[in-house]
């Protein structure tokens, strides 16, 4: 028999790191470690309260480059400020972790995908976005369903 280890609730976590309110982590959709859970609240609070500095560290190399062409042209800022909500939901695809942002700004929803790794180093790694992704997006598995859209469009 295979016992699991105890994971603290997100709620706890949320409360002993200051994760910013905005970031919605359901329990059922968290991952399955406490390392993990830690890395993902800490990376969507950075893009919560716009802390590029915090979330530069957390990504990869190609996403910090952008990241710094975003903070230099100031759109980083002027697409987080209006954030109001930040909901995640973590998963597998074949033996990477990966972690989908809907974030809520204003009347408008923009998905984000990331795989990521939260060992020594926490790193995660935009994952490409095919348009209007949000409408094609259905089942109970939507990292998932990302995948199968990446690979049909790929396909074309």
């Amino acid at each position: 028999m295979l016992f699991r280890s105890a994971v603290t609730p997100i709620k706890e976590l949320m409360a002993k790191y200051d994760i910013d309110p905005r970031v919605d982590l359901p329990e059922e959709k968290a991952p399955g470690t406490d390392a993990q859970r830690i890395a993902v609240l800490k990376f969507f609070d950075a893009f919560a309260r716009g802390n590029s500095e915090a979330l530069k560290s957390m990504l990869s190399g190609p996403d910090q480059l952008q990241l710094e062409g975003m903070v230099s042209g100031e759109t980083f800022k002027k697409s987080t400020e209006p954030i109001t909500r930040i909901r995640v939901e973590c998963g597998r695809h074949d033996s990477d972790e990966c972690a989908l942002a809907i974030f809520a700004v204003g009347n408008d929803f923009q998905p984000q995908l990331w795989v990521y790794t939260a060992t020594d180093k926490t790193e995660f790694d935009s994952v490409a976005t095919p348009p209007a992704i949000l409408e094609k997006l259905s089942g109970n598995d939507r990292i998932a369903a990302w995948f199968e859209i990446l690979r049909l469009e790929l396909a074309k």
